[in-house]
């Protein structure tokens, strides 16, 4: 393993110890906002903290470059952690975070489409004993409520999207910083859910809102999203879309 490939595996290390947090935190707090508005809080948040950063960069998006992060954004980014969180909410946090390991399978199935790599038979192997993992925990569809088993297709459709994300962002994170592409996806993921969400977040009863649930949103909103992009700069650059989802079992 060369260094390049090495820093790449710690930092989806790290992202994957607050991601997998992630998934607990927003199971609690969604017993107190909806998904979509929580959502919508979580992609304000982040741009919010991202925009400092990223305009003292100043780093040139060129047109081709903005067509890319609107597709990465809108029907990938956007649809996945919005299935993830629906998922989540209807299942467990343990179930969100197992379905959505189906990531790297659909990587498998993505990346020589998309990036023409080549898929070496170890890879497809590896990612086969542990998709059959992640099977026999969840268990057959019969076993689990039509809610649980609702929430597990959400999650499915979570794990699909998110594989489609990174294998654009490969692409992207050849000419972007992960904070730039970042925070054009949260950017453009709050714009597109405010109509669906800001209704629904203005009826909520913010003022009796706890201090432990005020904490989770901003775990949700500034660690688990803008904060993991320091952890996840060398990730795209370094690693083949299969290798990060070797280290993780998990999207955010």
């Amino acid at each position: 393993m060369n260094g390049s490939l090495f820093r790449g595996g710690l930092a989806v290390t790290a992202a994957c110890a607050i991601w997998g947090g992630l998934y607990v935190v927003s199971k609690a707090v969604m017993n107190y906002l909806p998904p979509l508005p929580l959502v919508w809080l979580r992609f304000l948040l982040s741009a919010l903290l991202m925009a400092p950063l990223v305009a003292w960069g100043r780093e040139k998006v060129g047109r081709t470059d903005f067509g890319w992060l609107l597709v990465s954004s809108l029907p990938a980014f956007t649809l996945s952690i919005v299935t993830q969180f629906v998922g989540t909410e209807l299942s467990s946090a343990a179930l969100g975070s197992l379905i959505t390991a189906s990531s790297p399978a659909f990587i498998v199935l993505l990346a020589p489409l998309f990036l023409r790599e080549l898929v070496r038979l170890p890879q497809v192997a590896a990612l086969a004993v542990a998709t059959a993992g992640v099977a026999l925990v969840v268990g057959l569809p019969g076993t689990a409520g039509p809610r649980v088993f609702l929430g597990g297709l959400y999650l499915t459709a979570a794990g699909f999207t998110w594989a489609f994300y990174t294998v654009l962002n490969k692409r992207l994170a050849n000419r972007l910083s992960v904070y730039t592409i970042t925070f054009y996806n949260v950017l453009l993921g709050a714009v597109a859910l405010t109509p669906l969400s800001a209704p629904a977040a203005a009826r909520l009863p913010w003022a009796s809102f706890s201090p432990l649930i005020w904490a989770g949103i901003l775990y949700i909103g500034l660690v688990s999203t803008a904060g993991t992009c320091s952890s996840g700069t060398g990730v795209f650059p370094a690693c083949r879309p299969l290798s990060p989802r070797s280290f993780s079992s998990s999207s955010p």
